[in-house]
């Protein structure tokens, strides 16, 4: 999101602050103007497998680990090819994969909350071509 759009924003938040100090008394300070802004971040570069490093990590498994956990080498080998996260993947659903056009929408990621409760975050709207 671009900070332009959010100027207007963070304005009338300040006055909302600033009012409701002043409205509450006057000998109470504004915490939010002794925290002061919150400080930029320097984007992080992520690194990601090539092939050759993905072909290194599935050939670390043994052939009776590799037979009895096809399903999970699946995932992995999914995960690689379409750079989605782990979240995103196990929030798919039968309706977001359009086998016709070979289209795979990622549109929400699943995040856990408490303990076995799972709960599904709407995101944008991402479509991958399938070959």
């Amino acid at each position: 999101m671009q900070v332009d759009i959010l100027v207007p924003y963070m304005v009338l938040f300040q006055k909302n602050v600033r009012f409701s100090c002043n409205f509450r008394s006057t000998s109470e300070k504004n915490i939010a103007k002794q925290v002061g802004n919150v400080k930029k971040v320097k984007k992080q570069k992520v690194d990601f497998w090539t092939l050759e490093e993905f072909k290194k990590f599935i050939n670390q498994f043994d052939k009776n680990f590799f037979i009895m956990n096809i399903t999970r080498i699946s995932l992995f080998g999914f995960l690689f090819m379409t750079g989605m996260r782990i979240g995103e993947a196990q929030a798919l659903e039968w309706g977001d994969i359009d086998f016709t056009d070979n289209l795979l929408c990622i549109n929400k990621s699943m995040y856990y909350k408490k303990m076995h409760k799972n709960f599904m975050l709407q995101k944008r709207r991402q479509v991958l071509q399938i070959e």
